[in-house]
């Protein structure tokens, strides 16, 4: 019992506090430096666009924004340091791939569930009738 009380101030610190700072800061220190990239006014459109998506999905959908930070993180760092723009923009380009990404795998995973089991006991039950032929 304790431990699922414990689980749930858990998950309301992280979704509440965590991710809201985290995002915070990022505005904060990649602010300038987008703006100063893309101007004033193209800049601060990025910047809001970028913090309330990166902030609703941190309300919204608290579990999978883990992932998203990792693989935002190690790709960007890892994979293509060349290609990084700021943790905000790196965050919120990953945040679309990674739902996008999800659906069309739930999509892939639905789609064989409803028929590629159906054409794979069509096709066994022709390769049984012919072998025992």
């Amino acid at each position: 019992m304790h431990l699922f009380q414990v689980y749930v101030y858990l998950c309301f610190l992280e979704r509440n506090i965590l991710y809201p700072v985290l995002f915070l800061g990022a505005l904060t220190s990649d602010s300038p430096k987008v703006v100063q990239k893309f101007g004033p006014l193209s800049g601060s459109l990025v910047v809001v666009t970028c913090g309330l998506k990166c902030l609703r999905g941190s309300f919204s959908d608290a579990s999978t924004q883990y992932l998203v930070l990792v693989f935002a993180v190690l790709f960007f760092q890892m994979d293509y340091s060349g290609a990084t723009e700021t943790f905000l923009i790196d965050y919120f380009f990953m945040g679309i791939v990674f739902s996008k990404t999800y659906e069309f795998l739930l999509k892939v995973c639905k789609w064989v569930q409803c028929y590629g089991r159906q054409q794979f006991l069509i096709w066994t039950k022709i390769i049984c009738v012919v072998t025992e032929w």
